[in-house]
């Protein structure tokens, strides 16, 4: 039977600390003991990243198929499921496969703890959730094959817009079912998953002006939900989206007056028009997950420029919309749509991201590139 000791958290006040060491050496084999004062209450407590608030003594060990193993605690990465936990001196505790640490320990006044997780091999009725990890591939196709984009949202319906599209009136039209492999960036405790597409829609959706400018974050989320298949999803969200206004209804401060002095710096004037920071949320998972945040359309191997679902205004360029550049990783970039000068059109690709049910198993795959997980 393996133990870990997991570090005491720094937060702790007031905590006296001790250690004790007593070696004894039996036939060969030495001892060694490790206490902690006690936290004195009884509490309920989540351990997360191997840190367990303030309360004292508490090892780990594991078995896989009921046999002990010589090797350190397993990872995630094992391919192991924890089945059940069973502590000493009373104490109880479960184990989450999604977030791989202990869960709802309950202890009172008891030292020199030793939970034993009983991990299994047979992943047969674990959940997508429980074995996947950030950054494999999903194999989903999208329910929709056409989706119409209204003009009356983009500002393409506008006469003297010069959208580069063949729609008379304005509507852009995409085919969603297109995107059919996608990467997962986030694994929530409650089991949902969010995913991002691997590739960008082969259209370019364009924006034009102010009505482009003021539906612009709102419209990206309707398109993005055109990604869905109520199979496996329960929502969607554009690139970058983190509870921007949707549709600008107050342009009486940013949208109706020049000049102004300074460039979006926060999101103290976001609802007004003044331009938000929230895509950094998003910008942060997928480098996270996937390593980068450029992408390409499907059978291209050069990047592809695609939007993010915020605002900027600039003090000299004018009101702009967010995307992730193509010409070098990183590089995020605004295009003007209200200009003192004027009113402008410009066009990028799409890239979403879609939520999975917490309940969905897979029914094939590793999640590996060429073994993406199949879902049920």
């Amino acid at each position: 039977m393996k133990l870990e000791k997991f570090k005491k958290n720094k937060k702790v006040r007031n905590t006296l600390l001790t250690l004790g060491i007593a070696s004894t050496i039996l036939g060969g084999g030495i001892i060694l003991y490790r206490s902690y004062a006690l936290y004195q209450e009884s509490k309920s407590y989540d351990v997360l990243q191997g840190i367990i608030p303030e309360f004292g003594d508490i090892e780990l060990a594991y078995t896989v198929d009921g046999e002990n193993l010589p090797d350190s605690f397993p990872t995630k990465e094992s391919g192991y499921i924890g089945k059940e936990v069973k502590c000493n001196e009373g104490v109880t505790a479960e184990w989450n496969n999604i977030t791989w640490t202990l869960s709802d320990i309950k202890v009172e006044n008891k030292k020199r703890i030793i939970c034993t997780v009983n991990f299994s091999t047979d992943t047969s009725e674990a959940t997508l959730a429980e074995k996947a990890k950030l950054g494999d591939y999903v194999d989903m196709t999208p329910t929709a094959t056409s989706f119409t984009i209204p003009g009356s949202l983009t500002g393409c319906a506008e006469e003297g817009s010069n959208c580069n599209i063949p729609s008379s009136n304005g509507d852009q039209t995409i085919n969603p079912s297109e995107l059919t492999t996608w990467r997962i960036i986030n694994i929530k405790e409650d089991g949902t998953i969010e995913m991002i597409s691997e590739n960008v829609s082969s259209a370019e959706v364009y924006f034009y002006g102010k009505t482009g400018y003021k539906n612009f974050v709102g419209t990206l989320n309707m398109i993005s939900g055109a990604y869905e298949n109520s199979a496996y999803t329960i929502d969607a969200r554009a690139m970058g989206y983190n509870g921007q206004t949707e549709f600008i209804t107050d342009t009486s401060t940013y949208l109706e007056e020049w000049p102004y002095q300074e460039s979006t710096k926060d999101n103290s004037n976001e609802s007004v028009g003044g331009g938000d920071m929230g895509y950094l949320m998003d910008v942060a998972l997928v480098r996270t997950a996937i390593g980068k945040i450029r992408a390409s359309k499907k059978l291209d191997v050069n990047a592809s420029e695609y939007y993010l679902a915020s605002r900027e205004f600039h003090f000299q360029t004018g009101y702009c919309q967010r995307f992730v550049g193509s010409s070098y990783e990183g590089g995020i970039g605004f295009h003007v749509l209200i200009h003192p000068d004027g009113l402008a059109a410009k066009g990028h690709t799409i890239r979403p991201i879609v939520i999975l049910k917490s309940d969905l198993e897979e029914t094939g795959g590793t999640g590996e590139m060429n073994s993406p997980w199949k879902l049920s």
